[in-house]
């Protein structure tokens, strides 16, 4: 008779792994320009990412620099959007221009052997756009249809309501995207003097990866970009300022089933000392699937399929966030309980079982999130956009690691506090409205 064998669980170890940053060079151009490169003689393809950050971001109207700097991939002095499309498709690869609350981003990717030539695109793209009305005209009215069809969602309704109370008068108010009203008044004249002053008073960041060698590129980059002549302006944004007082805020869905629900608090960002450990106790409180609030509101209640929380870093503010879109009728009680589980997460230290689970996630997440080149590049725009030291994210992976309990439990008393809230709710407003007063006033925003 064959001998039993005990079935066990498997182990978990919980032996800390090494984590070195891959090697890159760098180099500044001028005072203007830096420019970062991940050289791989086996990389297959060749990738390059030009970030321009200037303050103008924060004085445009709302969604102008996203439109101009897409509308500059669809036509230029010697192609149309047509030729572009087509030299891109050749090249195996593809090009586009977009913005964030804090940068205005341009990628080009293609095969490493057509490097030059992808190189020679971009270029056109962002020193020779003509911006043809014809193009401009699409390209609103995929925007505006895509507004359109992103309004219907409670979700964004939430989050745009939630904007709009956390941040106020500041840009950051708005969606990179901007809005309806204002993208209908734009054309094709103010997105062109938008990007060739965008050009003049910027400061740029080059991030690329490919097989050649560091000198070659820079030689390409010289010949087709001429960084001369910059005169960035001086930032007179230097914080942006938030009322700091509690806000609940709702916004209409007729005859949503559910609710969507945002709720922030002020916090830091990634140039904060206390951010690797915020990030630590921010996965144990809602940022992955054991979390607390996910335990609670779905495992325990089966308000919602999903709640989540995360730190949105932005240059000028950070916010800590938790979303997520309940039952109509759970409205008052989610948010009661996510309230209560801020209260308990800064009162008491969690248990040595979630410390150790949480903190092998995130320095499990610290592996996976630097395996290719192209997720080094997004962590390397990072650390240029926030004006971070060169071994930040080594730092912060050792010092997740040399993390306790009792020091982790500072960092909850410190951020978790429910005070000062901003609470934002989007879905049938006449169903949860009366019910949203016993955690104060309730205002109404009007999502146009």
């Amino acid at each position: 008779m064959a001998k039993k064998i005990k079935s066990t669980k498997p182990p978990i170890s919980d032996e800390i792994l090494k984590f070195n940053f891959k090697k890159y060079f760098s180099e500044t151009i001028n005072e203007n320009v830096k420019f970062y490169y991940f050289g791989d003689k086996n990389q297959p393809l060749f990738s390059l990412r030009l970030f321009s950050k200037n303050d103008a971001l924060y004085t445009a109207l709302p969604g102008l620099a996203n439109l101009a700097a897409q509308l500059t991939t669809k036509g230029t002095r010697k192609f149309t959007s047509l030729k572009i499309a087509e030299e891109v498709d050749y090249i195996g690869g593809n090009v586009n221009g977009s913005s964030s609350s804090d940068a205005i981003i341009w990628t080009i990717e293609s095969l490493s052997k057509y490097t030059e030539k992808a190189i020679k695109i971009l270029s056109a793209c962002i020193n020779e756009p003509s911006f043809p009305e014809k193009e401009t005209d699409i390209m609103k009215s995929r925007t505006i249809a895509d507004i359109r069809q992103q309004k219907a969602e409670p979700a964004y309704l939430a989050k745009l309501a939630f904007l709009r109370a956390f941040y106020q008068n500041h840009p950051y108010c708005y969606p990179a995207v901007g809005t309806e009203q204002i993208i209908q008044e734009l054309n094709s004249e103010s997105c062109s003097e938008w990007h060739f002053n965008l050009l003049e008073e910027s400061k740029f960041t080059i991030i690329a990866s490919g097989n050649i060698e560091n000198r070659e590129l820079l030689n390409l980059i010289s010949k087709y970009f001429s960084f001369k002549n910059l005169k960035p302006k001086k930032s007179n944004y230097l914080h942006a300022k938030t009322d700091d007082s509690s806000k609940i805020v709702v916004a209409k869905k007729p005859g949503a089933e559910q609710t969507a629900i945002r709720i922030g608090i002020k916090s830091i960002g990634p140039e904060h000392p206390d951010y690797p450990a915020l990030t630590l106790a921010n996965t144990l409180f809602g940022g992955f699937f054991m979390s607390r609030l996910n335990a609670v509101l779905r495992e325990k209640h089966g308000y919602t399929y999903g709640v989540h929380s995360f730190i949105d870093h932005r240059i000028l503010n950070s916010s800590l966030i938790i979303t997520t879109s309940v039952k109509k009728s759970a409205t008052r009680d989610s948010i009661r309980i996510i309230i209560d589980e801020m209260e308990k997460f800064s009162k008491y230290k969690v248990s040595k079982e979630e410390f150790q689970r949480a903190r092998r996630y995130n320095l499990g997440s610290f592996l996976r999130n630097t395996e290719t080149n192209f997720q080094l590049m997004s962590l390397l725009g990072t650390i240029d956009l926030f004006n971070l030291k060169k071994k930040f994210f080594e730092n912060s992976y050792n010092s997740i690691a040399a993390l306790g309990i009792d020091d982790l439990f500072k960092i909850q008393k410190k951020y978790f506090k429910p005070e000062n809230l901003t609470i934002a709710a989007a879905g049938d407003t006449k169903y949860f409205t009366k019910e949203l007063k016993v955690f104060g006033d309730v205002n109404e925003i009007e999502i146009k």
